[in-house]
Parts: C-alpha cells; sequence; structure tokens
C-alpha cells in the first residue's frame, strides 16, 4: 500500500492562565521515535530525502510552508514532480508525518520561524539513507 504525508491535527486552548498548545493525537512512543532536532531556515532549504527514514514536522514558533516530493527515481527523479504544500502554525499545534520514501523542503513564511523534527533513525542511520538535491531542481509555484 502506498504511504503518504499525513496532517495529525493539534489543537490549543486558551483562558485566563494563557494558551496550551497541543497534539494529543502524535505518540511518539508509538512512532519508535529515536532524535529530534529544531531547524531555523533563513530561506528555501531543499531537498533532502530518505527511501527508509520516516520524520514527523512541527512549527515551533511562526509559519512554515513544507514541501514533499515523492520521486520516481532516487538517483535522476524527473524534473516535473508534483511539489505538495503543508503550512504549519505554531499555534495550532498540527504534526506532519512524511514517510519514508519522500523529498521534503521548507521555507520559512514568518521572520524566526522554526521547525521541530522527528525521525524514527539514528543519525548515523539516517547518514547511510540521505539523497541531497540541488534547491533549484524543483520550483513550488509561490511562497
Amino acid at each position: 500500500m502506498e504511504k503518504s504525508p499525513l496532517l495529525i491535527k493539534g489543537g490549543h486552548h486558551e483562558d485566563e492562565r494563557g494558551r496550551l498548545i497541543y497534539n494529543n493525537n502524535f505518540n511518539l512512543f508509538s512512532f519508535n521515535i529515536k532524535r529530534c532536532y529544531s531547524i531555523m531556515p533563513k530561506g528555501l532549504r531543499a531537498w533532502q530525502g530518505h527511501q527508509k527514514e520516516q520524520k514527523w514536522f512541527m512549527a515551533l514558533e511562526g509559519i512554515i510552508l513544507l514541501l514533499v516530493i515523492k520521486p520516481d527515481n532516487w538517483e535522476n527523479p524527473s524534473f516535473d514532480l508534483k511539489v505538495n504544500k503543508y503550512i504549519l502554525k505554531a499555534n495550532d499545534g498540527d504534526v506532519l508525518h512524511v514517510p519514508e520514501g519522500f523529498i521534503t523542503g521548507m521555507k520559512p513564511i514568518t521572520t524566526g520561524a522554526t521547525l521541530m523534527v522527528y525521525s524514527d533513525f539514528t543519525l548515523e542511520e539516517s547518514l547511510k539513507d540521505d539523497y541531497r538535491f540541488d534547491k533549484e531542481r524543483w520550483h513550488y509555484n509561490g511562497n
């Protein structure tokens, strides 16, 4: 069965004590998360992918455009592949799951936007499954 990116909806609650942002549907233990890190992109940061590694993305600050491509060939993918766009907002608590077999890119929409990334691979495992392509290879028609 073909896997696709999946947006895991979060939420927020606000009262006189402040604002709480949550995602009660993102269970890190069930996904076998092995590491996490944050990225603060200055501009378009693209394109990197993994045949076997899965990742989960969540905006911690601001708003970030996440771009996702399913390659048709890992050594020399076509130039006309569809670029799927997802907007992640820190105030929403949403998490985007990108399963194995995809290439991603990102671009901040707001200044200081920060993205938290979770992975089911150690750094050593990830480096053995790392595919990078020129950031000009695919155009995504917009911000």
